[in-house]
């Protein structure tokens, strides 16, 4: 199967950004991509049942976006796919050795006409991964679009899952999902913030995020009774004598 690649990165050539300015260099010779595939074909075939990858050494999610014709709020989903990869010095220094790690992700839906009810119906996902499985002190955290200022952070991460062989390293899958996290968002608005806090605050390791998924829900409003006046005349009082 053919796919898309989204996003690369590689800690061999020094290069420099016009944001993240001039990347640290190393000289491994090692390239990372993002790769896109559209499997809603298999997806409406399999439905909930198991997908078999046969690739070795990669991390792979599947984010499928459905219509409930029976449901009655309105959903609106965003997507966010690339890839940043980075090396930290370790030592809990704070240094990022290779690579970069992500800036800030603005999400902006305000085109939909479906901002933050209240009560909030949000969640968040963020799909990345480690080369070791080892305890980092990296948070997600929401921020003020407006000012930056951060409303919300997750507890300290720790990357799980199982370690797939990608030799001479070997890759942990992370995902984690907040669903509607307190203060995080506020009623009203059609924006959000995302950050990787303390990203390159870690053990010495290789870290990667490749993709960012956003919905949030509101209930649907009915369009409301209008009364029109009848087109002929208007009601007056009568009386009658007895």
């Amino acid at each position: 199967m053919a796919g898309t690649v989204v996003g690369t990165g590689s800690f061999g050539p020094e290069w420099d950004h016009p944001i993240w300015g001039l990347s640290p260099k190393c000289g491994w010779n090692l390239l990372h991509c993002t790769t896109r595939y559209d499997i809603t074909a298999r997806v409406i075939a399999t439905r909930n049942g198991n997908y078999v990858l046969s690739a070795a050494g990669v991390a792979a999610s599947i984010v499928v976006v459905y219509q409930d014709l029976l449901s009655l709020k309105k959903t609106t989903v965003m997507l966010a796919d690339g890839l940043n990869v980075w090396h930290s010095k370790g030592g809990l220094t704070c240094v990022d050795e290779d690579g970069r790690a992500p800036l800030d992700v603005p999400f902006n839906w305000t085109c939909e006409g479906n901002p933050i009810c209240n009560p909030q119906d949000t969640r968040f996902t963020r799909f990345s991964g480690t080369t070791t499985s080892l305890s980092s002190i990296h948070v997600d955290q929401f921020l003020d679009p407006l000012t930056s200022v951060v409303r919300w952070s997750s507890g300290p991460g720790t990357t799980l899952g199982t370690g797939v062989m990608d030799s001479p390293y070997s890759d942990y899958a992370d995902m984690d999902t907040y669903p509607s996290p307190p203060g995080a968002f506020l009623p009203g608005e059609s924006k959000a913030l995302w950050r990787y806090g303390n990203a390159v605050c870690s053990n010495k390791t290789t870290q990667y995020v490749y993709a960012l998924v956003m919905s949030t829900s509101c209930p649907l409003i009915p369009p409301a009774a209008s009364i029109a006046k009848s087109v002929g005349g208007s009601m007056q009082p009568t009386c009658s004598a007895l």
